[in-house]
């Protein structure tokens, strides 16, 4: 599955090498393909209701580009730095809120994406508060800035690579197995020598460390970092709806929610969002996607990617039977 989706990044790249449009719509989708696998690992796996990871994407967005533009540190380390301050918070965060039930946790962390945001906007010295950041055009490799869209789009999809591998290697591992229990019933795990708050403690670290690299990524790409850009309230929301239109708890989930969502957005932004429709209902964009989003939650609680997988499922062995018919036997 993995050199598929390898070849299809590299064909859809070919494809439209000359539409900037639709390569800047694939980059968008990586990224928020890398930002949702993260989320998956704390909110899917582990069945923990997150809705403050844009603090962990805000982390790594500023953490890199600041180390880059006040001390020339490269993003290819400073999003390392990103990823150990993100986890150390989040599990910080985690082992204070985990032991939380239902919405507790989710109010917690939505509290900390709050926060984040707050210091974002008035810590006017160090994030250049509603000004920005801007990361001059200047193309080095060794900067992670590049010349052209497809090379970014290909280091990205590197990086997507990466993170399904892992989460593929977590659902094999103890620590998937112990996630597995703790989703079920906490109780029945604990009960079986599960040590909970440890397992989603490290649970939060890896979901917030790699959402940090995901935000310099994507500071890298955009060359202007801002709070409503990386630090939104709507970002955490996002990133998870992806995760559960996709199918949460699988590892290609959130890459498959990102593919049909973003560009979907995209095309409803570019035809409802503006003109005449827009003119005679503002905000027309995001309500036609929103009842998107909950028809196909509604007939799909369980997202789009396990149905499909049953699907794939189903006509392999109507083959199979016609093969075996077909043969006689």
């Amino acid at each position: 599955m993995l050199s598929i989706l390898a070849l299809g990044i590299v064909g859809l790249t070919l494809v439209f090498h000359n539409d900037r449009y639709y390569l800047d719509i694939i980059t968008l989708a990586l990224i928020w393909a890398l930002a949702s696998t993260s989320w998956n690992i704390l909110g899917g796996y582990q069945n923990q209701l997150a809705f403050g990871h844009s603090a962990f994407f805000a982390i790594g967005a500023y953490g890199g580009s600041l180390l880059f533009l006040r001390r020339g540190v490269s993003p290819w380390l400073g999003m390392w730095c990103g990823f150990l301050l993100a986890a150390a918070l989040s599990a910080f965060v985690g082992w204070l809120c985990l032991r939380l039930k239902g919405a507790f946790y989710a109010l917690a962390t939505f509290a900390l994406a709050s926060v984040v945001q707050i210091i974002a906007v008035i810590w006017v010295p160090v994030t250049n508060g509603d000004e920005g950041l801007t990361i001059p055009y200047v193309p080095n490799p060794a900067h992670f800035i590049f010349g052209s869209t497809a090379t970014y789009i290909y280091v990205f999809g590197a990086m997507l690579i990466g993170y399904i591998a892992l989460t593929q290697t977590l659902e094999k591992s103890r620590w998937g197995l112990a996630s597995r229990a703790l989703s079920a019933d906490e109780d029945a795990a604990a009960a079986l020598g599960v040590r909970v708050l440890r397992e989603k403690v490290l649970g939060a670290a890896l979901s917030g460390g790699l959402t940090a690299i995901a935000g310099t990524a994507y500071a890298q790409y955009e060359l202007y970092v801002h709070p409503s850009s990386v630090a939104s309230i709507q970002y955490s929301i996002q990133v998870a709806l992806i995760a559960v239109f996709g199918g949460v708890g699988t590892a290609f989930g959130p890459l498959l929610g990102a593919a049909i969502l973003i560009p979907l957005s995209a095309f409803l932004t570019a035809t409802l969002g503006s003109g005449k429709a827009a003119t005679a209902a503002p905000g027309v964009t995001l309500v036609t996607y929103g009842v998107v989003l909950i028809l196909i939650l509604l007939y799909l609680p369980e997202g789009v990617g396990p149905r499909v997988l049953r699907l794939v499922d189903d006509l392999r062995r109507r083959e199979v039977r016609q093969a075996h018919v077909g043969s006689g036997k």
